[in-house]
């Protein structure tokens, strides 16, 4: 048999155990950037103690006096810099904690902040113009189009040249998101949750897509544009 707490306001009115990270985890709407996060908080407290961060750990870790916590982050950058990381990784790393922090403070689990550390200045690529319209038009020609897998991926290059779209925009992309006749794509960009946003395509990236998925005969318009 079952047996029933009676709630009374003293155990209403107890403070829930709050998981830091799991809550930093959950306000991030990106798959990719909950994944990240997760990543560089992991390596982060295997450097600080050897372990993967539990409650119990990031608490511990909350709790240290201001300066002494702050040494530590300043350790873990020198650590990171030394092992011969980009300046990006170093930055993205150091961001992952402070949002943590930031977080914690939020919630009163935490009462000093790592606001002033600065990161690493990112050296900018001299040029990111890409390559020639000719050497694309090379490439494209190296697309086997009488095999389904050459159909595909001139309709995918066709896709990506002609619309500048992101990797993870197109991996997103399912069937039914693709309109033949409007010649348009939906897609749902980085960092916008669930929005969708309309992309007008040429007429070449339509009839490489028409002849990809017509070599595919794929009926269920839900599956993945690409596969």
């Amino acid at each position: 048999m079952t047996e029933i707490i009676p709630v009374t306001p003293s155990t209403l009115l107890q403070p829930e155990p709050i998981d830091i990270i799991e809550r930093l985890l959950q306000d991030k709407r990106s798959p990719n950037t909950r994944h990240a996060y997760q990543k560089d908080l992991r390596d982060f407290f295997n450097f600080l103690a050897q372990s993967p961060p539990t409650p119990e750990l990031v608490a511990q870790f909350l709790s240290l006096p201001r300066f002494d916590a702050i040494a530590k982050v300043f350790k873990y950058k020198a650590w990171l810099m030394d092992k011969g990381l980009s300046e990006a990784t170093v930055n993205r790393r150091l961001s992952a904690i402070k949002s943590m922090v930031r977080l914690a403070q939020n919630l009163g689990k935490c009462s000093w902040s790592l606001d002033h550390i600065k990161g690493e200045k990112v050296r900018q690529y001299r040029d990111t113009s890409g390559i020639a319209r000719q050497d694309f038009k090379r490439v494209l020609e190296n697309c086997d189009r009488s095999t389904l897998k050459g159909k595909r991926d001139y309709a995918l290059l066709r896709l990506l040249w002609d619309n500048a779209l992101r990797r993870g925009e197109i991996a997103q992309c399912n069937i039914q998101d693709f309109d033949a006749e409007r010649r348009t794509l939906k897609i749902r960009g980085k960092g916008r949750g669930t929005e969708v946003e309309v992309v007008h395509l040429a007429n070449s990236t339509v009839q490489a897509l028409l002849a990809w998925l017509q070599a595919r005969r794929e009926l269920k318009v839900k599956s993945p544009l690409f596969v």
